[in-house]
């Protein structure tokens, strides 16, 4: 297994960590994160954090499209019960019971992928002219879907991110030479069409007024595809990748 394709949930599950049943090494995972506040991605990107500590400026590292808010979502739909983060016991309870055994399986891949490095990058982490973190804004108002944060990067709306205040050169996209180079420096062709639109992760996600939130199977199924095909590909295209260039 190269490094494009390690499960960093592996460092932290160690021994615990089941290859068959990726959904339960998610669920375990969780529980862990929420004691020590180890993060896949963090240990994935330490060293281009290091990076840009050096040089005075802050980022973050981030989990560019989150399992768990499809994941519940999909759970919600199938047996109208909402779940929030405290129920990942609960769920590590139910993990073979009808109802939630198939969603388990109809996850396993994106289990997997979402703790590779296909699926994280390294973003700007405060811009004096917000009260929140990008972080924090990306679950609040895009809860963790990559389309949505790429489009609202692409329409300007996070510009107090990305170059209105100082920030490190890669996040710095009039600097880069706009939309089109961000999306180059990035590996984030998997996210935009040959003419540089953004692509969404299902079917009507980026119009005008849409929920954030899948609202039907099909439209988990669509997320699914698109996101496993998106990191993957990604992942292939940081492999080819110079180690000076994937760090930043």
């Amino acid at each position: 297994m190269n490094s494009m394709q390690h499960d960093y949930k592996r460092d932290i599950l160690g021994s615990d960590y089941d290859t068959a049943h990726p959904v339960r090494n998610w669920l375990r995972y969780r529980l862990i994160t929420k004691k020590s506040r180890r993060d896949c991605d963090r240990i994935a990107l330490r060293s281009e954090l290091a990076d840009v500590r050096a040089t005075g400026l802050r980022a973050s590292a981030d989990t560019m499209n989150s399992f768990w808010t499809t994941y519940a979502r999909a759970l919600e739909l199938s047996t109208g019960r909402k779940f929030l983060d405290a129920d990942a016991q609960l769920l590590l309870d139910r993990h073979d019971d009808d109802g939630y055994r198939e969603i388990n399986e109809q996850f396993a891949e994106f289990a997997v992928l979402t703790h590779t490095r296909g699926n994280f990058v390294l973003m700007p982490m405060h811009s004096p002219a917000q009260a929140c973190s990008l972080n924090q804004l990306r679950n609040l108002k895009w809860r963790d879907y990559w389309d949505l944060t790429l489009a609202s990067i692409r329409t300007h709306e996070l510009d107090d991110f990305f170059g209105n205040y100082p920030v490190r050169e890669q996040f710095d996209i009039p600097k880069l030479g706009g939309f089109d180079a961000y999306v180059q420096r990035h590996s984030l062709g998997a996210y935009v069409s040959s003419d540089g639109e953004v692509l969404p992760l299902w079917d009507g996600h980026l119009d005008a007024d849409a929920p954030a939130l899948p609202a039907t199977p099909e439209h988990i199924e669509q997320f699914l595809v698109n996101v496993t095909r998106s990191i993957v590909q990604r992942a292939t295209e940081l492999a080819v990748l110079p180690r000076e260039v994937v760090n930043g």
